[in-house]
Parts: C-alpha cells; sequence; structure tokens
C-alpha cells in the first residue's frame, strides 16, 4: 500500500503545500541576494574608475615625484611618444598632493614635448630626457621656480643627483686610440663607434660644471 493511501488526504495536502512554501521561499531568497550581489557590483565597478574630484577618470598610467618644493604628475602623451608633465607646487614640504593629472590655476604643464621623458627631480629643478637613440642621450633641465629651460646638454648613464647637483657622464672631443680606449678594435668589428666620456658634475643653481678626473671609453651607434 502506497504512503498516499495510508495519510489521511488533508495531511497529504498540508505537506504538499509545506514544500511547495519552501521552495517559492527560497527562489525568492536566492533572487535577492545574488540581486543585491549583482546591484554591488556594478556600483564597485563605477566607483574604481572614477575619484571625488571633479569626475574625473582615474588614469592608471601616470608617474608622480616629490620633493620639498614641488609635486610631479607624468603621464603618457597622447601619441604615444614620450610624456605630458603637470609640476604642482606644495605650500609645505609635508604637503600630500594626491596623484592625478588634474590641471589647476597655479601648476605648470609642460604638454606635447616631443620624446621626451622623465629622468630627476631635484629640490628646485626638472631633469628631463629626450630623444629615442641610444645613449649619449640630450638632458633639458628646468628651472620650477621661473617656469623656464635654463640647460641643455648630452650625457650617459648612470647618473645621480644630491639637492641641485646633477652627476653624470659627459661625451668629449677626445680621439679615441687603442691607449685610451682598450676596447676601440672590438667596437669597430660589430660595426660601432666609441667616444671618451667624462665625469662631471653641474649645480643645476648657478649652472657651474665640475669635472671629476675620471674619463671612461664607451661604445656608440
Amino acid at each position: 500500500m502506497s504512503l498516499k493511501a495510508k495519510l489521511p488526504i488533508w495531511v497529504f495536502i498540508t505537506i504538499t503545500a509545506v514544500g511547495i512554501a519552501v521552495i517559492i521561499l527560497l527562489i525568492q531568497y536566492k533572487s535577492s541576494v545574488f540581486g543585491e550581489i549583482k546591484l554591488q557590483s556594478i556600483e564597485n565597478a563605477y566607483w574604481t574608475k572614477t575619484i571625488p574630484h571633479k569626475n574625473v577618470l582615474v588614469e592608471t598610467n601616470l608617474n608622480c615625484k616629490d620633493s620639498s618644493n614641488y609635486f610631479v604628475i607624468s603621464k603618457d602623451a597622447e601619441d604615444g611618444m614620450g610624456s605630458d608633465f603637470l609640476v604642482k607646487y606644495k605650500t609645505n614640504k609635508d604637503q600630500i598632493i594626491p596623484c592625478g593629472y588634474i590641471v589647476e590655476k597655479t601648476d605648470f604643464e609642460l604638454k606635447n614635448q616631443a620624446a621626451t621623458f622623465f629622468l630627476a627631480l631635484t629640490d628646485n629643478f626638472l631633469i628631463l630626457d629626450r630623444g629615442t637613440a641610444p645613449p649619449p642621450r640630450v638632458f633639458i633641465v628646468y628651472n620650477l621656480n621661473t617656469r623656464k629651460e635654463v640647460y641643455t646638454g648630452s650625457y650617459s648613464t648612470p647618473t645621480s643627483i644630491k639637492n641641485d647637483v646633477f652627476t653624470y657622464w659627459r661625451p668629449t672631443n677626445e680621439k679615441t686610440t687603442n691607449e685610451n680606449c682598450p676596447k676601440l678594435s672590438e667596437y669597430t668589428v660589430n660595426g660601432l663607434g666609441a667616444e671618451i666620456e667624462a665625469y662631471v658634475s653641474i649645480d643645476l643653481s648657478n649652472l657651474v660644471k665640475k669635472e671629476s678626473g675620471e674619463y671612461r671609453c664607451s661604445p656608440t651607434q
């Protein structure tokens, strides 16, 4: 004899109704939970793309540098060749400035600089690298107080910076020989040139250069 036949009809109807009610509640709960998760996901996706400053989109190609007096933000140029630069002036050395490329009235912007890249930031000067060729390359110095370009020269790495003094390898006009360039033949066989470089420093505050007396021979293309 089946279970349905053993039970009174009202008991069977009650059990069936309870089962249907539980199924309906489970469906409603699933819809509510997953709907809330979906809404939260949409909200999270929106807020990760925006920042609460003039509703400007966050950019992922930013590079920010900080000094005691300035905050420099660089981003990839629109043409893909080089960078644009935005200099913000700090009211005190401990001021915290967000890393966002948002141009304001007091800012200094260097835009559409052909094949120009960040090289170094001193207390008062911004040093940029220009070019796409192998070393030696060109460096450009901007005085951030006057907002003017104050110096241009050629350099090779490695470089160093301390306060407003920039130290680097500078090409010279000295003729290369087997004596001052032991690898000259090796460079020549491989289709390269060679030049003598001097290790020098320049005080950007007065543009006075000092020779260290150290030299090296480097390959060139």
